[in-house]
C-alpha cells in the first residue's frame, strides 16, 4: 500500500508539470535512439568482416566438400 501512495505522488509532480516531463522524455528518447544507433552502425561492420573471415576458413577448410562430404568429415572426427 505504500507503494500506491508514492505511485500516486508522482503522478501528481508529472501532471502539474507536464510540459518539462513530456520535453525530457523526448530529449532521453532521442538521445538514446541516437546513441544505440550510433553502437549498432559501428558494429556493423566488424561483424560482417568477422563472418566473411569464418566464411573464407569454413570453405578453406572444406575444400569446395558438399554438406554431405562435410558431415561425414565430421563424423569421423569423432
Amino acid at each position: 500500500m505504500p507503494d500506491l501512495v508514492k505511485l500516486l505522488e508522482q503522478r501528481a509532480v508529472v501532471t502539474s508539470a507536464s510540459i518539462p516531463f513530456a520535453i525530457a522524455v523526448v530529449v532521453i528518447w532521442f538521445v538514446v535512439g541516437w546513441s544505440y544507433s550510433a553502437l549498432l552502425s559501428s558494429k556493423r561492420p566488424a561483424q560482417i568482416e568477422l563472418q566473411d573471415r569464418q566464411l573464407a576458413d569454413y570453405k578453406q577448410k572444406l575444400d569446395g566438400a558438399t554438406p554431405e562430404q562435410a558431415r561425414a568429415k565430421i563424423e569421423a572426427l569423432d
